[in-house]
């Protein structure tokens, strides 16, 4: 088995590798959330390659020539710099956004990056210590709030919209760029930008823009709640939000919407209520590194709770997706499907079904598989799912929404932004494909 260059793992102390001498380590097809440039090859090179339909490794687990590894040249930001993240530091290693409150955002799922050395040589594992990577955070560089604000009062003001004013800024900025911009705007005009917004645009354009003011803790609040109240609940709203939180972003969901628990539970009910309310405690595994001996020892322990039997041992199912990294699974699904010849995600469709399906999947992917596989889904035959691919882009910055781009191909999927083209419209259309631009 092959892996690229010498790297450190992320969120360790200084340069070089994990314990054991262990060089480096590439990431699997659309796994672990590398950087740009890094998350292992497609098909044809020799890489982790997974099969459409599943997530089963040929031999061969490194990137693709030319990669640059797990981080293009340019990556090796000292993490001390940057405030807690959800995937690492901005490219290029540029310091934090000038605007950014660190206080405003709660520290990010999968931790910062460390310091990533260029080059592209292959080298064999010699240890059982995997280094977990994570998805890059783009650098959006300075702006000006108050000028900002200013261009958007012009791009609404009287008579029609200039969208395309309204689009490049909203699109071009920050989160943490856009609530100083709404401060602004409020301040110097003593109105809402959000009602602006509103009383300028429709649809699924209008809910984007405003949905990119939101700040990313109170957008998932709010959805969740959206998710439980009233007649009927949005399970794929809660799969998406709890499934795809860090500990530490729940402890402030429910610091926020302290009856997220108990509101989640009256609307769901077995196995997935099981699922859900296990999550909801914050206590899953976060990790630097992957032992890979106990990741062996996880997959066999699921065959045996699930196809190795008559009947599912369910609890010990919910038990290990809920109790454990989704970089570690990530990693037990390739033990899984080198021994058992397809995925546990194909292990999780035989034994299960329904949202506890759903949910245990979700569970199991790093996330930026999760965000690719989600956005096919979303776009998959008659109809688009809106709110999932609204939230999918008002969550994500650009190089993040470029990675999963990369990630939607190498899974086979096609090209992300063919897709966009085809199911939507309009401004809404320019304003996603901005996004990822």
């Amino acid at each position: 088995m092959s892996y690229p260059p010498n790297q450190p793992y992320y969120g360790a102390p200084g340069n070089g590798a994990p314990p054991g001498g262990y060089p480096g380590y590439g990431a699997p097809q659309g796994g672990y959330g590398a950087p740009q440039g890094g998350y292992g090859a497609p098909p044809g090179y020799g890489g982790y390659g997974a099969p459409q339909g599943g997530y089963g490794a040929p031999p061969g687990y490194g990137a693709p020539p030319g990669y640059g590894g797990y981080g293009a040249p340019g990556y090796g930001a000292n993490p001390a710099a940057f405030p807690p993240g959800p995937y690492g530091p901005a490219q290029g290693g540029y310091p934090a956004d000038p605007y950014a409150n660190p206080a405003a955002f709660p520290p990010g799922p999968y931790g910062p990056a460390g310091a990533v050395p260029p080059g592209t040589t292959v080298t064999t594992m010699t240890s059982t210590s995997i280094p977990v990577v994570y998805m890059p955070i783009f650098n959006y560089g300075h702006s000006d709030p108050a000028t900002d604000a200013r261009k958007l009062y012009k791009a609404m003001k009287g008579l029609g919209t200039d969208d395309s004013t309204l689009i490049h800024i909203m699109t071009g900025r920050s989160k943490a760029q856009l609530q100083l911009i709404n401060e602004a705007y409020l301040r110097e005009f003593k109105k809402s930008l959000e009602k602006d917004i509103i009383g300028d645009t429709s649809g699924n354009y209008q809910t984007l823009l405003c949905d990119l003011l939101r700040p990313i803790l109170a957008y998932k609040v709010e959805s969740l709640k959206r998710a439980v109240k009233g007649v009927g609940t949005r399970e794929r709203i809660l799969i998406d939000i709890i499934t795809q939180s860090s500990n530490a972003e729940i402890q402030l969901i429910k610091n926020s919407y302290p009856d997220v628990e108990r509101d989640v539970s009256k609307d769901t009910s077995g196995n997935f209520r099981q699922v859900l309310t296990e999550l909801l405690k914050g206590k899953r595994e976060e990790i630097n590194v992957i032992d890979d001996t106990k990741a062996q020892q996880v997959a066999n322990e699921i065959y045996k709770a699930g196809e190795q039997k008559l009947g599912t041992n369910d609890s010990k199912f919910v038990d290990i997706m809920t109790s454990f990294s989704p970089y570690f699974l990530d990693r037990v699904n390739f033990h899984y499907t080198r021994s058992h010849g397809h995925s546990i995600y194909k292990a999780i469709e035989k034994e299960t079904s329904g949202d506890y399906m759903h949910a245990l999947i979700a569970c199991a992917k790093p996330p930026d598989i999760y965000w690719a596989d989600r956005l096919k889904e979303a776009m998959k035959g008659i109809g688009t799912d809106d709110w999932g691919l609204i939230y999918i882009f008002a969550v994500h910055d650009k190089a993040q929404l470029k990675h999963i781009s990369k990630i939607f191909t190498d899974r086979g999927h096609g090209i992300l932004a063919s897709d966009i083209e085809r199911d939507t419209s309009g401004n809404f259309k320019k304003t996603l494909v901005s996004l990822m631009a």
